[in-house]
C-alpha cells in the first residue's frame, strides 16, 4: 500500500469529504466545457441566418423583394383548384345528360311529328289519348274565298283511331342517347291507319257545301286587251278570279286535313280555285296594248284657209290590224279618209259663185282653187 492509500485510510470523515469535492468540480468543469462548446456552435448555426440577412439588403440596407421562385409558385397555386371545378362540371353534365336521356326510353324525342301532330316529349298513351280525344270532338271547317265557312263534324264520315304498334315502333327506334341531336332537327312521321273514317262519306260531305254548288260558280276570267277608249287608247282589263273550285283538290284537302286533324282549312291558300290563264302583268298583253297606243296616241291637224280638220284616234283606232305587236294600218281607211277629205275641200274643176261688179252673181268653173293629190297624201298620212 503506498503512502497516499495510508493517509486516505488514515484520514477519517475529512478525508471522506473530498472526492465528492472534486467530483462537483469535474461536474461544474464538464457543464462550463459544454456552455462553450454549445456557445461555440451557435453562431456557425447562425451563420446561414447571418449570411441571409445580408444577402437580404441592397447596398442601401433595405430589405430587396424575395426572389421570383415565390411568385410563380403563387400564380400556379389556383390551377388545381381550377382544374377540380372543371372536373367537377364535366362530370355533372355527363350525369345530367345521361339522367335525361333515360326519358327518351319512355318518350317521343323532341321536334317529333307524327301524322301533323307535335308529339314531343309525350309517351305513347299519351298520344293515343290524344289522337282519341280528338277523333271524338273533331270538326273541319272549309273556309272558302268569300271568308265563309261550312263545317264537317268526325261523326259525319265516321272518324275513329285504330292503333296498329306503329307508334311503338317509331318510340323502339330511338337511340335515347342521341337525344340532343333533335332539339334543332324535326322527324316527320306517317303513320295512315292510326285515324280511319268513311272516304264515300267524306266525299258527299264535300259535295254538299255550298261552296261546291256549280250552278252558283262564276268561272274565272283571263286579263284581256279593251276596246278603244275614247282619249285614253287601250287598256288592259284585270283578270276575274271567279269562284269555282276543283272537286278533287278540295276532297285531297279534307282528307288530309281530317288525317291531321286539322280544325280548319282555306280552300284560297290550298290552290283549290280554279285559275284565269292570262293575268294583268302578262308582258304579251302590254306590249299589244302599247303597240296600238303608238298609233292611236298620234294626232294630225290639217288646216283648210280658216277651216281646219283633227284627225285622232277616235278615227284611226278603226284603221288598225293585226295582233300582239304586229299591228299595221288598214291603207284602204286611209285613202277613204283623204278621199272624203277631197270631198269636202278640192275646190278647182267646181262651179264657184262669184258677185260681179255690174251686180249679178254668176257660176264659174275651171282649174282654179285647191285640189288634194290623194295618192301622195295617203302616203304622207300613213308615214
Amino acid at each position: 500500500m503506498s503512502e497516499d492509500q495510508k493517509k486516505l485510510q488514515d484520514s477519517g470523515p475529512e478525508h471522506e469529504k473530498r472526492p465528492v469535492r472534486r467530483s462537483r468540480s469535474r461536474e461544474a468543469a464538464a457543464a462550463r466545457r459544454a456552455e462553450k462548446e454549445r456557445a461555440a456552435a451557435e453562431p456557425a448555426a447562425g451563420a446561414p441566418g447571418a449570411v441571409a440577412g445580408e444577402q437580404g439588403k441592397g447596398d442601401s440596407g433595405f430589405p430587396q423583394k424575395p426572389a421570383g421562385g415565390s411568385r410563380e409558385k403563387s400564380r400556379t397555386a389556383w390551377l388545381p383548384a381550377l382544374a377540380g371545378f372543371v372536373g367537377v362540371l364535366l362530370c355533372a353534365g355527363i350525369a345530367f345528360y345521361v339522367y335525361a336521356a333515360q326519358a327518351y326510353k319512355t318518350v317521343f324525342f323532341p321536334n317529333t311529328v307524327i301524322n301533323g301532330a307535335d308529339v314531343s316529349d309525350r309517351t305513347v298513351d299519351e298520344v293515343k289519348a290524344a289522337f282519341s280525344a280528338g277523333a271524338d270532338r273533331y270538326r273541319l271547317t272549309v273556309v272558302a274565298r268569300d271568308g265563309s265557312g261550312e263545317e264537317i263534324t268526325g261523326q259525319d264520315i265516321g272518324l275513329h283511331t285504330v292503333f296498329d304498334g306503329g307508334l311503338e315502333k317509331i318510340l323502339e327506334a330511338q337511340n335515347p342517347y342521341r337525344w340532343v341531336f333533335h332539339l334543332r332537327t324535326p322527324r316527320v312521321y306517317q303513320i295512315g291507319t292510326m285515324l280511319k273514317w268513311d272516304e264515300e262519306a267524306l266525299a258527299r260531305e264535300v259535295n254538299g257545301l255550298e261552296c261546291m254548288d256549280e250552278s252558283a260558280m262564276v268561272r274565272p276570267r283571263d286579263a284581256y286587251l279593251s276596246d278603244y277608249i275614247e282619249g285614253r287608247g287601250y287598256e288592259v282589263v284585270p283578270e276575274e278570279e271567279g269562284t269555282a273550285l276543283k272537286a278533287d283538290a278540295v276532297q285531297t284537302a279534307a282528307s288530309a286535313a281530317v288525317r291531321s286533324l286539322d280544325p280548319e282549312i282555306s280552300l284560297e291558300e290550298l290552290g283549290c280555285y280554279e285559275k284565269p290563264s292570262v293575268r294583268s302583268d302578262d308582258p304579251g298583253l302590254a306590249a299589244e296594248r302599247d303597240a296600238r297606243n303608238r298609233y292611236v296616241n298620234v294626232t294630225v291637224t290639217y288646216t283648210f284657209g280658216d277651216r281646219t280638220e283633227v284627225l285622232n284616234g277616235s278615227r284611226t283606232h278603226e284603221w288598225l290590224t293585226g295582233a300582239g305587236t304586229d299591228i299595221a294600218l288598214d291603207e284602204a281607211q286611209i285613202a277613204e279618209y283623204v278621199s272624203e277629205l277631197a270631198k269636202t275641200y278640192n275646190t278647182a274643176y267646181k262651179p264657184r259663185a262669184f258677185k260681179t261688179s255690174y251686180g249679178p252673181t254668176v257660176n264659174v268653173s275651171g282649174s282654179y282653187g285647191w285640189r288634194i293629190n290623194q295618192k301622195e297624201e295617203a302616203a304622207q298620212l300613213k308615214g
